[in-house]
């Protein structure tokens, strides 16, 4: 009979624990993170009888979460990429409304500034036209003032965020390590049974932490785990935590890098790469792929236009007849900004200039010392694109100098050409009067001459240099050489390779062959638009755009051949001087085959370029010269059309009456559509609007893939949730059949208890 009595109490005992399971799951049916629990039972030992074993009960032996770990793992995964691309996109939203305004952006404002140019070119002795110039030019430098300080308050947010992503993981991961105190003592506690209110809470802080960063989990075993971040960082070990902590980076300080404690006590920060998911990776990867790009792209779209537009007003003349010197810039003059790594152990300070703003990327760039060698890598492609045992160095329009100081091996610095050149972009001038419309020098050619000759109305040289002579612009290079074979070397970071054995005069064909061979070399590397020609010391010249000064070449690999080509840079051609026009330089034409000019002043050579092809001639001595060709002497050029007579004069002085002169004025408003930046490819605008579209294409696709990522996100939840989550209508169906299995054992024990009682009523 006791046999009848224990099963019945071990049946209403597992059916009181089942009912207890089911309202607790009832009760945390809405809670985050829950898992549902249900009771584990076994039969008890069976008790052997005459007739068998007979059942003695039965025992509830746990009572274990509904948990799935592989399905987990997947929605913690699914919700790290989740909270990045939602992050990333957030961000990046605030670039793409700012960029594409049309009633606030640049493309409104550059417009204005250049229909201000273009009346000042109609009127250029107007001083309303020329105050509403400097006023659009003002309203323009504003526009890109502005959206560099909005870019720059979107860094301060990240760095905020990236702050508070950083206490949040390091609040979890503290929380994290208490729980598998807890969670160990716990099971000490009851011979291993599952604390399963403790491990769903240390569940759903590793899933809070997958919030914020991508994590790896390894269960130990006793009932702790061990997580780690980044490239293998711990950051729980059992009940230790290792806080992270952000930290000014040591190759810019005004951004936030992420940073863990090493055993010698001090920070390691660790790579961007190797932060990946959650908030603070879409933080970062925003960063170093959207808001660095763009505010590096509109500081190249400011510093273009402020470089080009102050080298051609310095070629003009202003309204009181002086030149504009290199010192009154319309535009203040962009400078790169240098980061010295704050790890260094050398003194040594860098600067940097922009010495070709056709030739800017918009890129950064890193320069290592390792004790011999500089070594410049772009970080746009991580591309080597310069490298010398000295400074200063050319690379990508921008020339590094050692400034002061001894660098030490292993030092490093941040170059970032084109980042700070929107923010610091402004009007120089405030006096209307320098705007240099007119052109310093006229040109006449008399009307008692008797030829039908014409002169050109002459110009400045672009770059200041006599490029077409034989000494090259700074940078270029003259090949004078015998022979090349395998040559290679760079040309704009390009690398170039000669694979051809040429020979030249004394040995064969000169330099025509040589010159074949480098442009194909050129052709091969895909430098289309750069020329070979026949420099006047009899080498060659590479040009693009049709300037010498357009061309780097790169010492990284020096040209190095047997009897070939030397790797020489020239010296700087004259810079114009109005003086030299003073008094008015008298050419005059002597006939003969071909004819010859003379009267050019004293000292100064005379280059003359047919087709591209130039020739100099030494000062003093009779320039030949043909039909429309381009005549060139202390920094001014020239052309001569027709049929001149002998003894016909032409004449080039200083333009001492320039006031309605708006020959400068519009090669300035010519410039709003000149290609002259991206290597002569792209004019301002369109540099503008490839930064509008690169942010809108991005913006579009984190679109895509975010809505994407969340739908996934949200079917593996369900597909967990299937398996973990509490179900009403399930928990309502196993409210009834504990309470009918509780109500049958009650019956069961009354049964037993008549029966008894029966037996004692026998024995009376």
């Amino acid at each position: 009979m006791s046999d009848i009595f224990s099963a019945s109490i071990s049946a209403m005992n597992a059916a009181q624990i089942g009912l207890s399971t089911t309202e607790n799951n009832i009760a945390n049916a809405n809670t985050v993170g829950y898992s549902r629990q249900t009771i584990v039972q076994n039969a008890s030992l069976a008790q052997l009888t005459g007739s068998g074993y007979v059942g003695t009960g039965v025992d509830v032996s746990t009572v274990q979460r509904a948990y799935d770990q592989f399905l987990s793992a997947q929605v913690n995964q699914q919700q790290t990429l989740s909270s990045q691309l939602n992050s990333q996109y957030s961000q990046i939203q605030q670039i793409d409304n700012m960029m594409s305004s049309s009633t606030s952006g640049v493309t409104p404002a550059l417009q204005s500034f250049f229909n201000a140019v273009n009346t000042v070119a109609a009127s250029p002795n107007s001083i309303p036209a020329r105050q509403t110039m400097l006023s659009t030019a003002q309203s323009l430098t504003s526009t890109f003032q502005t959206l560099s300080q909005q870019l720059t308050s979107i860094g301060s947010s990240v760095n905020a965020q990236i702050s508070t992503s950083v206490s949040t993981i390091n609040s979890d991961a503290q929380q994290i390590a208490s729980l598998n105190t807890s969670i160990q003592n716990a099971m000490a506690a009851s011979g291993g049974q599952p604390p399963n209110s403790l491990l769903d809470q240390r569940d759903q802080l590793v899933a809070q932490i997958n919030q914020q960063i991508s994590t790896t989990v390894v269960n130990q075993g006793n009932g702790s785990i061990e997580i780690t971040v980044g490239s293998g960082q711990l950051l729980v070990a059992g009940n230790i935590a290792n806080n992270l902590t952000a930290v000014a980076s040591s190759t810019d300080p005004s951004q936030l890098n992420v940073a863990v404690g090493t055993a010698n006590g001090k920070l390691l920060q660790l790579p961007e790469s190797t932060i990946q998911g959650g908030n603070l990776g879409g933080l970062l990867a925003f960063r170093s792929q959207n808001l660095i790009p763009a505010e590096n792209q509109l500081g190249l779209v400011a510093a273009g236009i402020a470089g080009t537009f102050n080298q051609q007003n310095q070629l003009g003349q202003n309204l009181n007849g002086a030149m504009a010197s290199s010192t009154n810039s319309f535009f203040t003059d962009p400078v790169p900004v240098v980061v010295n790594n704050t790890n260094n152990i050398g003194n040594a300070t860098l600067s940097a200039s922009i010495s070709n703003f056709s030739q800017l990327t918009g890129s950064d760039y890193s320069l290592n010392y390792d004790g011999t060698n500089y070594t410049l890598t772009r970080l746009t492609d991580n591309k080597v694109v310069s490298a010398s045992t000295t400074l200063p160095m050319v690379a990508d329009g921008v020339t590094i100098n050692l400034a002061t100081g001894t660098p030490k091996a292993g030092d490093s610095y941040t170059i970032r050409p084109t980042a700070s050149a929107a923010a610091n972009m402004s009007v120089a001038i405030t006096d209307p009067a320098q705007i240099a419309a007119s052109a310093p020098l006229v040109t006449n050619a008399p009307s008692t001459n008797t030829g039908t000759a014409t002169i050109s109305a002459g110009a400045v040289d672009e770059t200041g240099m006599n490029l077409l002579a034989g000494a090259t612009a700074p940078g270029a290079v003259t090949f004078s050489g015998a022979a090349a074979n395998n040559a290679t070397f760079s040309v704009d970071g390009v690398p170039v390779t000669i694979n051809q054995d040429v020979t030249v005069a004394g040995n064969g064909t000169g330099p025509g062959t040589l010159a074949a061979a480098i442009q194909a070399g050129l052709t091969s590397a895909g430098l289309t638009s750069y020329t070979v020609s026949t420099a006047a010391t009899g080498g060659l010249q590479i040009i693009h755009a049709g300037s010498l000064s357009a061309v780097t070449i790169s010492s990284a690999n020096p040209v190095a051949v047997n009897n070939g080509i030397t790797n020489s840079v020239g010296t700087p051609g004259p810079v114009f001087n109005p003086s030299t026009l003073s008094p008015a330089v008298t050419l005059t034409y002597a006939s003969g085959s071909p004819g010859t000019l003379t009267g050019f002043p004293a000292g100064m050579p005379v280059t003359v370029t047919n087709n591209g092809v130039p020739t100099t001639f030494a000062a003093g001595t009779p320039v030949t010269y043909t039909d429309g060709a381009t005549i060139a002497f202390g920094g001014i050029n020239f052309s001569i059309s027709g049929s001149p007579s002998n003894n016909d004069t032409f004449t080039i002085g200083q333009n001492t009456n320039g006031s309605t002169d708006n020959r400068n004025a519009l090669l300035l408003a010519n410039l709003q559509n000149k290609n002259t930046m991206q290597g002569g490819t792209a004019n301002y605008e369109g540099v503008y609007s490839e930064l509008v579209s690169q942010v809108g294409n991005q913006t579009s696709q984190l679109k895509v893939t975010s809505t994407a990522q969340t739908t996934t996100l949200n079917q593996t939840i369900a597909s967990q949730q299937a398996v973990s989550g509490v179900n009403l209508d399930e928990e309502a169906a196993n409210l009834l059949r504990y309470q009918q299995a509780y109500q049958a054992a009650g019956k069961a024990m009354q049964i037993a208890s008549t029966l008894f009682d029966t037996l004692l009523t026998i024995g009376k």
